[in-house]
């Protein structure tokens, strides 16, 4: 069969479940006549081969392997695609101000395994071209853009008039578009956060070989130099349809096997964190309507038997759409289990019963800090007093309380960051785990411009990578140390309960 575009997600990517921003674009394109093939190879690789890449390390607390695949790519093989001096230690430098030293022993043994793992792309690419068709879309983040960009490069090399769009985070301004519109291998960029329309507008235009300024949110270079046509449409939630997921293939792995799926109720966030750049890719808040949230989970209660979803916005309470449309499944007596982002400071006690009532199972907390003093500095209007009754309430309701913390962030001192380990011990029994990372300083964030940081640009402007210094006079090792000593600490008293 002939296809318009085949459309596909590289690992390292998804985990448990399908992905809802792949499965949507593959959805929406069907619906608007694009004959596409959509596969996610990312589940498959995660079950079926993941474990082929287990290393000995040092450390004394669990390592996620699955994104350090990824950024072991990004500092070894980067060069391959860009010409850049040391882009890769640019990428990881941006990406964590301490892992490229600190994890070192983890990149080097990961580095063995890279024949292992090109190997397995290679059966992505056989796949990929064996499809009746020329146009090929990649989405792309930046734990899976150097894997994506070796299978673009090989299928560039076995089919020569293939095009390639590559659209996702990694090419959206904020990070890093001009960047891969420069790549020989790459055709065309969807720049926009919203790929949908202008993907569907983009394979039609290449079908009509029609005018392609007409296409918007789109990047190409031309005659050396880039075109950027204008923003697409603002999108209403409720105009899309909601992700058909078992009409996309999953390569070594089967649909009937997943046991959860995301579910997306509202893009953005409505927060102000200093340290956070979502407002100004997402701005403003969209949601979809209690409704619309009803037909969808009614649809996957009904075609899949699953009944288990894991929430994809930055917070199920931003908005109280999806609350709404669980008290209008509970009057149908439909039932479902659910977990994800929460915020804190967007909750009351009432609020989480009602939670739990409606499903709860697990909630991810961005506390960031046990210091009200580093809470106030980051903006996060937050309280830690009203905030430590909250997680131990959920807790007490049979709810897995996960927290976010940021360590090092600009102003937190020694003081600050025992309290962070003194809120740990304190309230360990309603913990169940925690996720640690290392103040990174985000573009467009408030604290990029703010006089609490130094940004330090790393390699050109093109890149769009920073590290940074701080007027407090904590350094980067200090930070490492800080990550270890908590890392450790968890582990401890985590393995004691």
């Amino acid at each position: 069969m002939e296809y318009d575009c085949v459309l596909s997600l590289i690992p390292p990517y998804t985990i448990n479940t399908p992905s809802s921003g792949l499965a949507l674009l593959h959805t929406y394109l069907k619906e608007k006549g694009i004959n596409i093939q959509t596969i996610d190879f990312s589940p498959g690789f995660y079950y079926k081969y993941l474990k082929d890449f287990d290393i000995n390390h040092s450390f004394k607390f669990k390592i996620n392997l699955f994104p350090l695949i990824g950024y072991t790519l990004l500092l070894f093989d980067s060069k391959n695609f860009f010409s850049i001096k040391n882009v890769g230690k640019h990428f990881l430098e941006s990406l964590s101000p301490i892992h490229l030293d600190l994890f070192n022993e983890i990149f080097q043994n990961l580095r063995d395994k890279t024949a292992k793992f090109y190997n397995i792309l290679d059966k992505y690419v056989q796949n990929l071209i064996s499809f009746d068709t020329n146009i090929y879309a990649f989405s792309v983040n930046i734990t899976n853009v150097i894997a994506t960009l070796k299978v673009i490069q090989n299928i560039k090399r076995l089919k020569t008039n293939s095009i390639i769009i590559l659209g996702g985070p990694e090419t959206f301004p904020t990070y890093r578009r001009d960047l891969y519109v420069n790549l020989d291998i790459i055709d065309y960029v969807i720049y926009h956060n919203d790929g949908t329309y202008p993907l569907f507008k983009l394979i039609d235009s290449l079908k009509q070989k029609s005018n392609l300024s007409f296409v918007p949110g789109l990047a190409l270079k031309k005659n050396n130099h880039i075109y950027i046509t204008e923003l697409p449409p603002k999108i209403n939630l409720n105009d899309l349809p909601f992700p058909i997921y078992d009409e996309l293939t999953y390569f070594d792995y089967k649909f009937k096997n997943f046991q959860k799926l995301e579910l997306l109720a509202t893009k953005g966030c409505d927060g102000r964190c200093s340290f956070c750049n979502e407002p100004s890719i997402w701005n403003p808040v969209i949601s979809k309507s209690p409704n619309n949230i009803l037909k969808e989970i009614k649809y996957y209660l009904k075609n899949y038997g699953i009944d288990k979803f894991e929430i994809s916005d930055n917070a199920f309470n931003i908005t109280t759409n999806f609350t709404n449309a669980l008290k209008l499944l509970d009057q149908e007596n439909l039932h479902i289990s659910f977990g994800g982002n929460c915020k804190l400071n967007n909750l009351n006690q009432n609020r989480i019963k009602i939670f739990k009532k409606y499903g709860l199972t697990h909630c991810f907390y961005g506390l960031e800090s046990g210091s009200q003093k580093v809470l106030n500095l980051m903006k996060k209007d937050l309280n830690i007093h009203s905030a430590t009754k909250l997680i131990r309430l959920t807790s007490e309701l049979d709810i897995d309380v996960v927290l976010y913390l940021i360590i090092g962030f600009p102003g937190e001192l020694d003081i600050d960051f025992e309290s962070t380990i003194n809120f740990l011990d304190d309230n360990r029994n309603y913990i169940d785990d925690i996720i640690i990372s290392v103040f990174t300083l985000m573009n467009n964030s408030p604290i990029f411009n703010s006089k609490s940081v130094i940004p330090i640009r790393l390699g050109p402007k093109i890149l769009n990578c920073f590290t940074y210094k701080t007027q407090d006079g904590i350094t980067h090792k200090k930070r490492a140390d800080r990550y270890l000593k908590i890392k450790e600490f968890w582990e401890l008293i985590h393995n004691v309960n």
